[in-house]
């Protein structure tokens, strides 16, 4: 069994999840998720609705991954998975998101689709359209050394009683092209290839795995945030969420919804135009760009 620390939750697996951070050999707390491979064909269960390749179930769902596995997961923590004809003997990036994501809003936690990185103690979570630069503005902030990665492309807000949310780190690595990928290796962070994807795995300095860091602002993509109401905040966050279809079918939305319009109104939102990185000096003059919204 191996185990995994993602989200702020300790994840057992009898088959390794390289896209989730290694847990310590002194950590022997009881797991909070535990996946392991069905001993036969996944029993019929109750369908409440279908999307998406998935079905949402009355306790859980259950995913069908491309033909290279199924996910059928009973909340609150169990998955139990069965190979497809395409089984690669690895997880697929589905899992490490889609599948991630639907567990997570099932516990309680709110997927945004950003990226986020740690500043002086404080979390900056970074949202926009795809293809807007959001990964590539937590590389340059993680490569200036004024910040520290929480989570990339999936990041997890968890309510707060009397205050802002906060954020646990995830995947522990960005996916980059190889150009801006070079140049987070000469900033000394780790690169490797990622298998049958054009973009490499780049592990920047990193937040701790288990400790929550408090929501200081959001810094918004090709959107600009001065425009948008107060009152409208919470149905802007709300369409940053992550496979958005999924989260307003899984139960708790209303609760969601609130979360995110209770950020919107006390924290500040930022705006940066997406930017062409062309080079080094560009690399770093976004990070500086962002940087300035923080004092």
């Amino acid at each position: 069994m191996h185990r995994h620390i993602a989200f702020g939750l300790r994840w057992d697996s009898d088959i390794a999840l390289d896209q989730f951070a290694k847990a310590s050999l002194a950590d022997t707390l009881p797991p909070d998720i535990t996946i392991r491979r069905a001993a036969g064909p996944l029993p019929d269960r109750e369908m409440v609705h279908r999307k998406d390749g998935g079905t949402l179930c009355a306790d859980g769902f259950r995913m069908h991954g491309d033909d290279e596995a199924i996910y059928d997961f009973r909340a609150p923590g169990t998955i139990e998975w069965r190979p497809g004809p395409a089984w690669q003997g690895r997880f697929p990036p589905l899992f490490f998101g889609t599948v991630a994501a639907l567990v997570l809003a099932w516990r309680g936690g709110v997927p945004i689709h950003g990226s986020s990185v740690e500043i002086d103690g404080r979390a900056w979570l970074i949202c926009g359209p795809s293809g807007a630069g959001k990964s590539t503005l937590a590389a340059t902030l993680a490569a200036s050394g004024k910040a520290r990665l929480i989570a990339d492309d999936l990041s997890i807000l968890q309510g707060s009683a009397s205050g802002p949310p906060t954020l646990y780190p995830g995947r522990p690595a960005i996916r980059l092209f190889p150009a801006l990928a070079e140049h987070m290796r000469a900033s000394g962070a780790e690169v490797r290839e990622d298998p049958g994807n054009d973009k490499l795995l780049v592990r920047p300095a990193r937040a701790d795995p288990l400790t929550p860091v408090p929501l200081a602002a959001f810094i918004i993509l090709g959107t600009d945030a001065a425009g948008i109401p107060l009152w409208r905040r919470g149905a802007f966050l709300d369409s940053q969420l992550f496979r958005p279809m999924w989260m307003r079918a899984i139960p708790g939305w209303r609760d969601r919804f609130r979360m995110l319009h209770h950020a919107g109104t006390i924290l500040p939102m930022h705006s940066l135009r997406p930017a062409d990185i062309r080079n080094a000096a560009d690399f770093h003059a976004r990070a500086s760009q962002a940087l300035a919204l923080s004092n």
